[in-house]
């Protein structure tokens, strides 16, 4: 069975921040080596709960936006270009980061939930990306990792929440 997610606003801030924080990134750091740890990895796709959510509403807005020609930001972009079915499943965000990111990467993804962990192990396996230099998934709480992953430039997300 497929993770959800809570398909809302918080999901909208936290993903279109961080494409454009990548986008600057690419421009100060180009070619540098990125670190990325999650303190909240989740799996790596996600369809929305089936109940209805009041702030629902925004998010699927912004999904059937990317139906339109002419979706003019990165964030956008890289969704459309990620979900198969008019922007479902959802990335998360290291999906985000694999695809937007073209430099050295290494990752340190913590992820609580056993299943989420499996998943995200099992995309990582398939993951085509060449200048992937390590990558560890933790199943456990973030403040049990030790360190952050090697690299010129560090990008460390917290959930919003």
């Amino acid at each position: 069975m497929m993770a959800t997610f809570k398909a809302n606003r918080g999901n909208l801030m936290q993903h279109w921040t961080l494409c454009e924080l990548l986008g600057v990134l690419k421009q100060q750091f180009p070619g540098k080596h990125l670190g990325y740890f999650d303190a909240y990895a989740m799996a790596p796709f996600s369809q929305p709960p089936q109940d209805s959510n009041p702030t629902r509403r925004e998010f699927d807005n912004a999904r059937r936006r990317l139906l339109r020609p002419g979706r003019s930001t990165v964030y956008e972009q890289a969704w459309g270009r990620l979900s198969r079915f008019n922007g479902l499943p959802y990335p998360s965000s290291v999906v985000f980061v694999t695809d937007l990111w073209n430099g050295p990467l290494s990752m340190s993804l913590c992820e609580i939930c056993p299943e989420r962990a499996k998943e995200l192990r099992g995309w990582l396996g398939g993951l085509n990306y060449p200048n992937l230099r390590s990558c560890s998934v933790h199943s456990c709480d973030w403040r049990n990792v030790r360190g952050f992953p090697p690299a010129d430039v560090l990008l460390v997300q917290f959930d919003p929440n």
